[in-house]
Parts: structure tokens; sequence; C-alpha cells
């Protein structure tokens, strides 16, 4: 079974070795959507996930599922 992309992107940011400020910084966002966005305090915009991908230097290819 797929894991949920926010599941996925906060395992991604754990994993990463760096600190989330240096994420923000290095995402170009305020380090306040990163740790809240890390608490499950809020969602974050597809623009926000993809800088923060970028930042991880991670790829990500969204696929439909289909319906059977």
């Amino acid at each position: 079974m797929p894991v949920p992309f926010s599941t996925a992107l906060r395992l991604l940011i754990q994993e990463s070795g760096m600190s989330r400020r240096c994420i923000a910084k290095r995402a170009g966002v305020h380090y306040q959507i990163v740790y809240r966005f890390m608490r499950g305090e809020r969602m974050l915009a597809m623009d926000t996930a993809d800088k923060i991908l970028a930042a991880l230097r991670v790829t990500c290819e969204l696929k439909r599922e289909e319906k059977t």
C-alpha cells in the first residue's frame, strides 16, 4: 500500500541529517513552515513541498491511481 505523501516527506526530512532550519533556508521558506509541518500542525502547498524536495535533492513523481 502506498505511503501518504506527507508521511513520506516527513520521513525524508527526518532521515536527511539536516536541521529543519537548514532545510527551510535551502528551500527558501520560513523555518516555521517546516516546523509546523513536521509537528502535523499544517499541510504544505505543493510549491512549498517542491522547494523542500529540491532542498533535499529528491525528485517526486505524482501518479493518479487508475479506477478498477
